[in-house]
């Protein structure tokens, strides 16, 4: 939803998973708030409730592992929140420039993943990690980028090696190769751990921004 969406359904007093939207990707749009009309429910609600309050959903050795490893790393690592707005419009015309004369396209996250390798070859000091048991930084010169991916069995973070030596093109081909073994199984367990840095992206989904977890993987 936009922010705007967002702050008049919550003056309304609605819900927005009750909206269905019809911006792009289902995004909920401000005019969407406007015509929706609450429906009762009351009835199915009561009926639904004779039947079962809740329902459970076995969970795979992956989602088991990854719940523990998420929440451990939740309450073990210390987590801190930036946020800030950037202006893409000459980066899309870019990527609408490459992709016009080239069978290999580059997305939108080729480009983040070349611009975060770009901004720690600068500013090498992000690309560390706290070692506890020896009490040092360590600091890597290699930068190794993973890019998280959701898969029917959970979230993996292939890693895309060595990112700053790889040119737009050799991103976009392993980025795709990565995801696409991530989502079929086919990962080797080198092949989705060890990465100095991760991406998420939700943009594609029209969230506007998310708050993440540091993963111990």
């Amino acid at each position: 939803a936009s922010p705007l969406a967002r702050r008049m359904a919550l003056e309304k007093g609605i819900a927005l998973a009750q909206i269905k939207g019809t911006g792009p990707s289902g995004r909920i749009t401000k005019e969407d708030v406007n015509s929706f009309k609450s429906v009762s429910s009351g009835a199915v609600v009561g009926a639904d409730m004779a039947v079962s309050s809740f329902s459970d959903t076995p969970l795979s050795s992956m989602r088991k592992t990854i719940a523990k490893r998420l929440s451990e790393s939740m309450f073990s690592a210390p987590h801190f929140y930036l946020h800030s707005s950037v202006n893409v419009s000459k980066l899309l015309k870019v990527r609408a420039a490459l992709n016009a004369g080239s069978e290999q396209k580059v997305s939108i996250n080729d480009l983040i993943v070349k611009a975060v390798a770009s901004s720690i070859r600068k500013f090498p000091d992000v690309n560390v990690s706290y070692l506890e048991k020896e009490g040092v930084l360590r600091k890597y010169n290699i930068i190794d980028i993973s890019v998280a991916v959701a898969t029917p069995n959970g979230l993996l973070t292939p890693v895309v090696r060595n990112v700053g030596a790889l040119g737009l093109t050799d991103i976009s081909k392993q980025v795709k190769s990565l995801s696409s073994r991530a989502r079929d199984g086919k990962l080797k367990p080198e092949e989705y751990t060890g990465g100095t840095f991760t991406i998420s992206n939700m943009g594609m989904m029209g969230i506007d921004e998310f708050t993440a977890i540091v993963g111990d993987f």
